[in-house]
């Protein structure tokens, strides 16, 4: 990250950056030079012919810059290797003067990283609570009297040389986690993740110039105890066709347990099938493994999994089919952040983590638009790519645009190159703006809105609430939007989440408003963990299912446009909804002389169902009989009048709380030949 945009992120500075002052001075210049030509040409063709021009005095000498030390001296930071996660500790950060010294006003600034939720995250340090995680201390050691103090910033402190000089290889040591007045500590963030790194700046002659240090030690964090088994086996599968389930053993905040060693047995349930009994992990695995299936009848197939220390863990259900179905249901994550923005970890370790440890299918990674200079974008792009393997693990170019007054959307593209297009820019600051210019670039690209409610505790004077009047989103552009998120849900006022607050925005207000929007869900988390990742308030992130016709992104691609997706908060419930044998996502007319539409669903759940209903325009009209069955079938006619036309779609309750949604499908009624 550059010293300009952590300069904003850390003080709260306007969005304009140092960069762009001096930009923007740089165009001044050369139109201050331009007209001084200009009118000095003015004058000598303005004289008479027999006058001698005076002559023009030479100009002053520039001024010899001062030197510029900012950025030097280096820290030491103990301890720096092996933090479990969310554990509180006490370290010592050490700042080491350089060479030149430090004058009386100079500063260091120490923040850490930027991530969400904070209370799962590195503890802000402070000065003012001694008894509250994060206090932190100072002291010094100087050849000549100094004076330190500490002053509290976003995220951070500055370190103040408040009166003397400091001299080369003097030092000043933060206490950050100080527990001697009663602090538990610092606490360590949720992401297990080498190369952690705090933002260290340095401004030795007091000038509020900052220039990041150029070397500075990077922090490991490293898993909890070992809580859970995870398991993720594919929705479909073929009789004699063999077919692998991932197995991945968690910490409390769903770190992969690296260093896991034991055995795990495994149970299936359903279906003969081909399958070990035992699998064994090794550290060398990295706390994840897989194991291949090969199913030898048809019907319903899941596993269970234990340890002989009682890890346990149960897998989603599997439909074996002797015939090989139009559609694989495949599952992905689009939505979520690392450390190049407001979340943990690095691009490569997020797609590494979506594939072999939460054992997706696809995945796209969304670090926010303002957030990303251009070389982390580029980055971005190369890291998605390369980690797109067709028919094993898919990937599509993203990144999210982030306005928090006209709302947050994520920019997805078909190709694999693209451009990056941020809301601190005009004119690609509005919606339309950033409609258009997608236009304009040509590119294969789809939006989606997210959090469409307002979102509690939004920045810069606005809640992020989607306006489906003021910006109705174009239809080849936008097919989709994000039902539910680690914010919760979007779906109607009922459902929202805690993290929301306003009354639109909704996305029954977009349905009802005639809008053609498929519904999913995605995860945006902050952890590093797509497809996992606790929200604020305990959501667990969502999941996207699409029906495609094969794991390649072209395959993918046409399935998000075509709208054939299923959202749920996690797990993963299989749906299929079909009216009058068109499937999700698909518009069709009827005949005014035509019988009602008659509409099926079908739904296999991870945990026993307590509600299946059917909706017209976001209106309940029908539910089916579940008793907590594990498994149920929906079948309604709806007789509502000819004339109009309505979008239907079906909804999923857990007892367990988990839901799932499929549609919605749209019928125009009435069409007389």
């Amino acid at each position: 990250m550059d010293d300009d945009r952590n300069q904003h992120s850390a003080c709260g500075l306007a969005a304009v950056t140092r960069r762009d002052f001096l930009k923007l001075g740089a165009v001044v210049a050369v139109d201050s030079l331009l007209l001084g030509r200009l009118f000095a040409a003015a004058r000598v063709l303005a004289l008479p012919l027999d006058a001698t021009p005076t002559p023009t005095p030479a100009p002053p000498p520039s001024p010899t810059p001062l030197p510029n030390f900012d950025g030097e001296g280096r820290i030491t930071i103990e301890p720096n290797q092996g933090l479990v996660v969310m554990h509180h500790y006490t370290l010592r950060i050490t700042f080491i003067i350089g060479p030149h010294g430090m004058k009386a006003g100079g500063r260091f600034r120490f923040v850490i990283p930027p991530g969400l939720p904070a209370n799962a995250w590195w503890s802000p340090p402070q000065v003012n609570e001694p008894q509250g995680a994060g206090f932190t201390t100072v002291s010094w050691q100087s050849h000549a009297p100094a004076r330190v103090k500490l002053e509290q910033i976003s995220r951070g402190l500055h370190i103040l040389l408040a009166a003397g000089e400091l001299q080369a290889n003097d030092t000043i040591t933060l206490t950050y986690g100080d527990t001697r007045r009663g602090s538990p500590g610092a606490r360590v963030q949720r992401t297990a993740a080498a190369g952690v790194a705090f933002h260290v700046a340095s401004d030795v002659d007091g000038n509020d110039k900052f220039r990041l240090l150029s070397a500075v030690p990077t922090i490991t964090t490293v898993p909890g105890a070992p809580v859970e088994i995870y398991l993720a086996a594919p929705s479909q599968a073929r009789t004699g066709q063999p077919f692998t389930v991932r197995v991945a053993v968690l910490d409390f905040y769903r770190n992969a347990v690296s260093d896991f060693q034991g055995a795990i047995r495994l149970r299936s349930r359903g279906p003969q099938v081909t399958a070990p009994a035992t699998i064994t992990l090794t550290p060398a695995d990295g706390g994840s493994k897989t194991f291949s299936v090969t199913p030898r009848q048809a019907g319903v197939l899941s596993f269970d999994a234990q340890t002989a220390a009682a890890l346990a863990g149960a897998g989603n259900p599997t439909l074996i089919h002797d015939e090989k179905p139009a559609f694989t249901l495949l599952w992905g994550d689009i939505h979520g952040h690392t450390a190049r923005s407001d979340g943990g970890g690095v691009p490569a370790a997020y797609y590494r983590y979506a594939r072999d440890v939460a054992g997706l299918d696809f995945a796209a990674l969304t670090d926010h638009d303002d957030m990303l200079d251009d070389a982390e974008w580029a980055e971005s792009k190369r890291v998605t790519n390369s980690f797109d393997e067709p028919g094993r693990f898919s990937t599509l170019l993203a990144y999210e645009w982030t306005h928090w007054v006209h709302g947050h959307r994520c920019v997805y593209f078909a190709g694999d190159d693209a451009p990056i297009f941020r809301r601190t820019t005009p004119p690609t600051d509005t919606p339309a703006g950033l409609w258009a210019a997608l236009r304009r670039s040509g590119a294969a690209v789809m939006t989606i809105a997210h959090h469409t409610r307002g979102l509690r505790g939004a920045f810069n004077g606005g809640q992020a609430e989607i306006d489906w009047h003021a910006f109705p989103p174009p239809p080849d552009l936008e097919r989709l939007v994000e039902t539910y998120s680690i914010h919760g849900h979007c779906e109607n006022e009922e459902l929202a989440g805690p993290d929301f607050i306003g009354r639109k925005g909704f996305v029954q207000d977009a349905l009802r408003q005639g809008l053609h929007l498929g519904l999913m869900a995605s995860g945006d988390d902050h952890s590093g963990h797509p497809g996992f990742g606790p929200g604020a308030h305990g959501e667990p992130a969502g999941l996207l299912g699409v029906l495609a016709r094969a794991n390649t992104r072209a395959a993918i691609w046409e399935a998000l446009q075509s709208r054939r997706v299923i959202g749920t908060t996690g797990p993963r419930i299989v749906l299929d909804f079909q009216a009058d044998g068109h499937g999700v996502g698909e518009e069709f007319d009827i005949l005014a002389t035509a019988p009602s539409p008659r509409f099926v669903a079908r739904a296999w759940g991870t945990a026993p169902l307590a509600r299946f209903e059917l909706l017209r325009d976001a209106v309940t009209i029908h539910e089916a009989a579940v008793e907590g069955a594990l498994s149920a079938v929906l079948e309604a006619a709806d007789d509502e009048p000819t004339g109009s036309a309505h979008s239907y779609y079906v909804r999923l309750t857990q007892i367990d709380g988990h839901m799932a949604w499929a549609g919605p499908i749209w019928i125009r009624r009435g069409i007389r030949l």
